[in-house]
């Protein structure tokens, strides 16, 4: 984006230009404001986050030449996004009240931050921002929602929240909930074990398949199950497992 620069101007003035977009040009940007130096020959292009000199005109030809860089008064004041927020790294669920809390904000940097389980943010105090802090849940089982939000001088985001279950060490998630499904060993000969529920009455239909869709077998089974590949070819199978609530695939290499 180039905005010309008065040549030869005998004064130290402040200049203002409307400003077009180009194509392709994502932000709203109305004007430009900068002071130029007296003689100023050159010509001025707008970056994001700086005011770089350009040799010569506007014109097509010129587009080309190398750059030439200068400090500027001028200053960009983006809008401040939080483009992540996590509970956990992610978690499905925890069985501690204590969490760790991850935060990814881009425009500017936040000085303070919010936090809390209420949506209006009841009661919450503004905290010093930092990107990653721990914080402890209200203590009733079940799913939490953590709303986040962060300021700075200019300005207040617009909260963002994550989830996640908070259940006692002694609750039994089936396979909808689990966060992770094992199975082992792998490579196998024969028996692989399938670690896939907390529920030893949740039955699965499970399908072994080649890689390329050839079914080799089918079985129903209960809970966390064994399998025996002696009979099924050597190579990767795709091991199908699913139920009303859950589909989960896995491969599997038979030597």
């Amino acid at each position: 984006m180039l905005v010309p620069i008065v040549p030869n101007d005998a004064e130290y003035r402040e200049y203002s230009y409307p400003l077009n977009t180009e194509t392709g040009w994502t932000d709203n940007i109305l004007g430009l404001r900068f002071m130029p130096v007296y003689g100023h020959t050159e010509t001025g292009k707008i970056g994001l986050y700086a005011l770089d000199l350009r040799k010569g005109t506007t014109i097509s030809s010129t587009i080309a030449d190398s750059l030439k860089t200068t400090t500027s008064d001028f200053f960009l004041n983006p809008t401040m996004v939080i483009t992540d927020f996590s509970i956990n790294n992610g978690d499905i669920f925890t069985e501690k009240k204590d969490v760790s809390l991850s935060s990814v904000v881009v425009g500017r940097v936040p000085t303070d931050y919010q936090i809390s389980e209420k949506s209006d943010f009841a009661n919450a105090s503004w905290l010093p921002y930092n990107p990653i802090f721990n914080y402890t849940l209200t203590s009733e089982f079940g799913t939490k929602k953590v709303y986040f939000k962060v300021k700075d001088a200019l300005e207040e985001t617009s909260s963002v929240n994550a989830s996640i279950m908070y259940k006692s060490s002694t609750e039994k998630l089936d396979a909808s909930t689990r966060q992770h499904i094992y199975a082992y060993p792998n490579p196998a000969k024969s028996n692989v074990k399938f670690d896939c529920t907390d529920n030893e009455n949740e039955h699965f239909d499970v399908t072994v398949m080649t890689l390329s869709g050839m079914v080799c077998g089918h079985s129903i089974e209960a809970g966390n199950f064994n399998l025996n590949l002696s009979n099924y070819p050597k190579g990767a199978l795709l091991i199908r497992i699913e139920n009303e609530k859950v589909i989960i695939q896995k491969v599997i290499i038979k030597d």
